[in-house]
C-alpha cells in the first residue's frame, strides 16, 4: 500500500519480484560489530509482565462474545478393553 493510499500492490506480486531478483553479494553485506548491538546481551524491562501476572491482560482465549459457542472433544481416559473382566 502506497503511503498516500492511492495505489496498492497484491502481496503475491511482490513475491514474484523477490523470487526473480538476485540476492546481494556476500561481500556487500556489512554485519554490525559486537559493540553496536543495542538489545543482544541486555535484560530489557518486560513492561507487559505486571499485567500478565495480575491477570489484567486479556488473551484471545479469554474473550467471551455474546452467543459464542464452545466445544470440546471428550475422550475417556479408560480404554474399553480395560473394562472387560
Amino acid at each position: 500500500m502506497h503511503p498516500s493510499g492511492a495505489r496498492s500492490l497484491p502481496y503475491r506480486d511482490l513475491l514474484r519480484s523477490a523470487a526473480e531478483s538476485e540476492p546481494p553479494a556476500l561481500d556487500r553485506i556489512k554485519l554490525k560489530e559486537q559493540g553496536q548491538f543495542s538489545l543482544i546481551g541486555t535484560s530489557p524491562k518486560r513492561l507487559e509482565a505486571p499485567d500478565k501476572i495480575s491477570g489484567r491482560t486479556q488473551f484471545g482465549i479469554d474473550v467471551m462474545l455474546p452467543g459464542l459457542k464452545v466445544a470440546a472433544i471428550a475422550i475417556s481416559p479408560v480404554l474399553e478393553e480395560d473394562l472387560r473382566p
